[in-house]
């Protein structure tokens, strides 16, 4: 927001020099975005233009005599609007304008010229650059322009932050400013206007969107439209904007001192004599005031009369019912607008105006009275309204005072002061909150412009840190005993996770949280999943709905990489899906071509394969202390049916066919989906050390013949379960089926490693624990020696 130190001045009793309130603004109010101390304007003077003459040489130019009121100085000049008697801005030789430019004597074709006149764009004001300033004809000659025109001002834009829309007023920054520094306010009364006792015509109002109008103030003015007067104009001309009309120019001063907007529309335009607050119907367009046309939708607010809109309700009036130069009734309005309806609707119709700025930010339910009566006031002295009819007061959505209750010690044990309960009802008051104290707490009334902002305890002592001075606080180390938590059973399991994964070459990746609706339409297996839980504001389709399960976007990172030439893809992600039953931590892998990939030879590389995806499996398991159980055939849809497998809490395996296909990958991919939590249920990280054995170990082959439909975790089961102690390893290193063995048997060839914690084996103690297993598997499986 655009703030005149001179306009501010108007309000506040401010003592501070122009750096010092930038100071204070940055330390205890907004941000100060850019700050200009005034003076970009000097030898600047209003002069008149007594004679104006053809130039000798050039057709577009003009020769001037003007009187600076010391005397009369010749000037060259083009502007197409200069003519006898017209007051204006002369620059002097030696003159300083914006932008750095000093003024020196010149020749134009042949003719000296002592001076120029200056148009608005080149003093730095708001306007044209066709034509030179016309000044009032009762603008003091001779008078530095500068000061008559208000330019010796320091100006501040300030970054008005989402939450402090009540600030977009000069009246809310006096009370901040006061409230900072001490200063005395000096806030305009509020006049209470009452309607006359004979009323010459009534204002109708009408509200059929009361959950997006929650107040709307109208009457009618008989009034006088014509140029404003200079305390007027100069106030706009301070705002950045450029004076119109009297009527206009109440309009936006009142919005600029109380941030209340309002809007006048011309009574006679009215079809049907009356004010409709509505929802637009579909197909209706309107034609704003900057000519642009908007075509409306059903959601969007609008001001109507008795047969069209006629105003996008709080952003910008009609073209067919503006205030013109002819408009003798004026009908008024100030309102209170819901913020999001505004915002949609602005952002919807791509127009954005001084109001809505407001509006989406939220103004004060009661400031709508304040704004109304105060426009009246203003309406009286500068177009001479009279008010000729009753005033309308429609309030559907009035609510109650906001009420917070503030504990002392609490702001003394968040802040690290040691505040006196005066002290902190001083400030609040200062403020234009409303402390009441009772059983040792404040109940403090909440401003109507603040009850967006301050709704909690906390907020209310944002407010005292802001006013005592974030300076001003002590500083103090929190006093914490360094007592680090034990990792909890889930922490264990990630860890175990990523460790287990990064080993087998693995890296770990994140993806969006957001997905598209028909990602698993689009793999094929949308029947497998229940309705996503969708996002109320998306960024885009593409991510409007929460994942299901990590997948999708894993084997979407594959399908990328493959399309550009990139083979070997291991990545894993360890994050949360979204169901309606709730968010469970999942982790998930794909895995194609080699994992070792820089080998100095073919042979060391290591290819992705079903057995090297169990191998990832059974690490993981044996990290985590989970026995492993019989593997299932899996369920998973993302999954091989014949080349996958189950385990509580786990499933692996080929992806299917399907989605392979869909996704067109060019070789085999292997995934992984994990229940964490699940796991960490399961998981015992208990480690007991146990010292190593300092004698020899024995090793003993053996080659069954079992079976086909024996796993190999049926026969490690049996060995261990043969009271043999001093089995230390079982590792099968051979499988063979063909000649020799029958069609319905396997050929299955194990190590075993013997070992003794205190002496060394004999060869007749491991020959008769060989042999005792041999029995034990002949006994339980049927298996016989090859």
């Amino acid at each position: 927001m655009r703030v005149s130190l001179n306009w501010l001045k108007d309000y506040v009793d401010i003592q501070q020099t122009p750096q010092e309130l930038y100071e204070l603004f940055n330390a205890k109010i907004l941000e100060v975005e850019s700050f200009q101390s005034g003076g970009a304007v000097k030898g600047v003077v209003v002069a008149q233009i007594k004679e104006v003459n053809a130039h000798p040489q050039a057709d577009k130019l003009r020769v001037l005599r003007v009187d600076t009121g010391q005397e009369e100085l010749q000037i060259v000049c083009g502007a197409p609007n200069v003519k006898p008697g017209l007051k204006t801005a002369l620059a002097l030789i030696g003159a300083e304008l914006p932008g750095g430019l000093r003024l020196g004597k010149a020749k134009l074709r042949g003719v000296d010229s002592c001076g120029m006149c200056c148009s608005e764009r080149e003093l730095g004001l708001p306007g044209g650059h066709s034509g030179i300033v016309e000044l009032p004809a009762d603008a003091p000659l001779g008078a530095d322009f500068a000061e008559y025109a208000g330019l010796n001002d320091a100006v501040y834009e300030l970054a008005v932050l989402p939450n402090r829309g009540d600030l977009q007023s000069y009246r809310s920054l006096a009370i901040e400013v006061a409230a900072a520094s001490g200063a005395q306010l000096k806030l305009p009364k509020i006049i209470k206007i009452s309607s006359p006792a004979s009323k010459q015509k009534k204002a109708e109002v009408q509200i059929d969107a009361p959950d997006l109008c929650g107040r709307y103030m109208s009457c009618l003015l008989r009034v006088k439209v014509g140029p404003s007067p200079e305390w007027l104009r100069k106030k706009m001309q301070a705002a950045g904007l450029r004076s119109i009309n009297n009527v206009v120019d109440v309009t936006n001063f009142v919005l600029f001192e109380l941030g209340q907007p309002l809007h006048a529309f011309d009574y006679e335009k009215l079809r049907g004599g009356r004010i409709i607050v509505r929802r637009a119907k579909s197909g209706e367009t309107i034609q704003t005031l900057d000519e642009k046309i908007i075509k409306l939708t059903g959601d969007m607010l609008v001001i109507a009369d008795a047969e069209r809109p006629i105003c996008l309700a709080g952003i910008m009036g009609g073209l067919d019912s503006g205030i013109s130069a002819d408009t003798q009734i004026m009908q008024l309005e100030a309102a209170y607008f819901d913020a999001l309806s505004i915002r949609r609707t602005s952002r919807a119709a791509a127009v954005r105006s001084d109001s809505s700025v407001r509006y989406e930010r939220h103004i004060s339910y009661d400031g709508t009275a304040d704004g109304f009566y105060r426009a009246l006031e203003l309406f009286q002295q500068a177009a001479q309204a009279e008010l000729i009819s009753n005033i309308v007061d429609l309030d559907p959505g009035r609510q109650p005072p906001l009420k917070v209750e503030l504990r002392p010690e609490r702001v003394n044990k968040l802040l690290g002061t040691a505040l006196q309960e005066k002290q902190i009802a001083a400030i609040l008051e200062k403020l234009q909150f409303q402390p009441r104290l009772k059983n040792n707490k404040y109940v403090v009334t909440v401003p109507s412009g603040r009850r967006h902002d301050v709704r909690r305890e906390v907020d209310l002592i944002e407010e005292i840190a802001r006013m005592v001075g974030y300076a001003a606080i002590p500083s103090t180390y929190p006093q914490i005993v360094a007592q680090p938590d034990a990792y909890s059973k889930q922490e264990q399991a990630i860890e175990a996770l990523r460790s287990v994964w990064r080993s087998g070459g693995l890296s770990e990746t994140k993806t969006y949280s957001m997905t598209a609706p028909d990602i698993y339409e689009k793999l094929g297996i949308a029947s497998q999943f229940n309705e996503p839980i969708k996002i109320n504001n998306p960024l885009s389709a593409e991510e409007s709905v929460l994942r299901q399960s990590l997948l999708p976007q894993l084997l979407l990172a594959v399908a990328s990489n493959q399309d550009k030439q990139i083979d070997n893809v291991a990545l894993y992600e360890i994050a949360r899906i979204y169901t309606r039953q709730g968010e469970p931590l999942r982790a998930a892998a794909v895995l194609t071509g080699e994992l070792l990939t820089g080998a100095l030879n073919a042979a060391q590389a290591i290819r992705a394969d079903f057995f090297v995806l169990k191998g990832l499996v059974e690490s993981l398991l044996a990290e985590c202390g989970v026995p492993r159980k019989k593997l299932q055939r899996s369920q998973s849809p993302f999954l091989h049916p014949g080349k996958s497998f189950d385990l509580p809490a786990i499933s692996a395996g080929e992806i299917s066919p399907l989605i392979a296909k869909k996704l067109k990958f060019t070789a085999p991919v292997l995934a992984l989906d994990i229940d964490v939590d699940l796991l960490a249920k399961m998981a015992d990280f208990t480690r007991i050390f146990r010292d190593f054995s300092a004698y020899p170990a024995a090793a003993r082959d053996m080659a069954l013949l079992v079976d086909k439909k024996i796993t190999a975790a049926e026969i490690e089961k049996v060995i261990h379960s043969a009271a043999v102690e001093n089995v230390e390893k079982i590792e099968l290193f051979d499988y063979y089926t063909g000649q020799n063995i029958p069609e319905d048997k396997i050929s299955l060839a194990y190590a075993i490693t013997y070992r003794a914690q205190d002496r060394t084996l004999k060869d007749e103690e491991i020959a008769a624990m060989h042999a005792r297993i041999v029995e034990e598997l002949r006994r339980v499986l049927g298996a016989e020696l090859r």
